[in-house]
């Protein structure tokens, strides 16, 4: 068992003003075998993450603080703190910071984790 405390992840800051921030919060070590969580925070000036799937991962998103959007198969959805977003399997997608703020997320997810990059890629893009 692990507990964690949403304030104390919100206590947290990206080590650099223009570079995507993770942090694992679960993982093996805590004898998850099927899942994973991580800690995102998307600062202002931070290059966009590139649009991505996954061919069998499953993920939910809790935005912690900050707005942004969501693209998910084209179409934008806008995202703040406190709300919740599924995103199943094959759908593409990426995350945006549209404030002035940190934009801090915790992403659960299942396993296995694939990543697989829609967009034309960049030596400087962001990649899970």
């Amino acid at each position: 068992m692990k507990l964690l405390h949403l304030g104390d992840l919100l206590k947290r800051s990206a080590t650099k003003i223009d570079k995507i921030f993770t942090e694992t919060v679960i993982d093996e070590k805590d004898r998850a075998k099927k899942v994973r969580a991580t800690l995102m925070i998307v600062p202002p000036k931070a290059k966009r993450m590139k649009l991505h799937y996954h061919t069998h991962r499953e993920g939910w998103i809790l935005v912690l603080s900050g707005q942004g959007k969501e693209i998910v198969d084209g179409k934008e959805y806008l995202i703040k703190e406190n709300d919740l977003l599924f995103i199943p399997a094959k759908e593409n997608h990426r995350i945006e910071n549209t404030g002035n703020d940190e934009l801090k997320v915790l992403e659960m997810y299942s396993l296995p984790h694939d990543f697989i990059i829609v967009e034309k890629r960049d030596k400087d893009d962001f990649i899970f």
